[in-house]
């Protein structure tokens, strides 16, 4: 892995980039990206995956010292009411901690019973002309332009060790 590591960044210089996106989750990309841009002194901003974050070998500090940017398309913020409620409900019944599938389908079920009370059994059409709205669990939801998939993608930077979404949609 090292090297193909080593011969991806092979004859890069940093300096003439203006942003540099690494598309792995693999372990070793995080830490090895991070020791490229620092034998360069390079300070280009970064865009790589949410899973960065919970990569042992990736302190947050390492992340909030630079200009970092993670595509995180399930971020669920801890600290939000609906969050911090859901999960409450879900320990005392289950008493479990939800899982991301948990967050998911509660997200979606709400978002689509939603939709479905708005605009009846032809929501489609409704799906299809609004834009993406704050959903109860995730940053945002959206199936715009008769999409299969969420086509909203939080992305998030560590500001003093706390995760700020850098493109947040507005309230329902």
């Amino acid at each position: 892995m090292e090297e193909s590591l080593a011969a991806g960044f092979g004859g890069i210089d940093f300096a003439t980039l203006g942003h540099l996106v690494v598309a792995s989750d693999n372990r070793k990309a995080g830490a090895f990206t991070l020791k490229q841009l620092q034998t360069q002194a390079a300070q280009l901003p970064l865009i790589a995956y949410g899973s960065w974050l919970e990569n042992p070998s990736v302190s947050p500090s390492r992340l909030d010292a630079r200009d970092v940017y993670l595509i995180h398309r399930k971020y669920i913020d801890p600290t939000s009411f609906g969050v911090r409620r859901f999960r409450q409900l879900y320990v005392q019944r289950h008493n479990l901690p939800p899982s991301v599938f948990a967050h998911s389908g509660f997200e979606l079920l709400y978002y689509f019973g939603h939709q479905l009370h708005q605009h009846g059994p032809a929501f489609q059409q409704g799906l299809a002309t609004s834009g993406p709205i704050s959903g109860s669990l995730f940053q945002g939801i959206g199936y715009p332009n008769g999409a299969h998939d969420n086509q909203y993608v939080p992305l998030i930077k560590l500001e003093r060790l706390e995760v700020e979404v850098q493109n947040p949609v507005g309230s329902r």
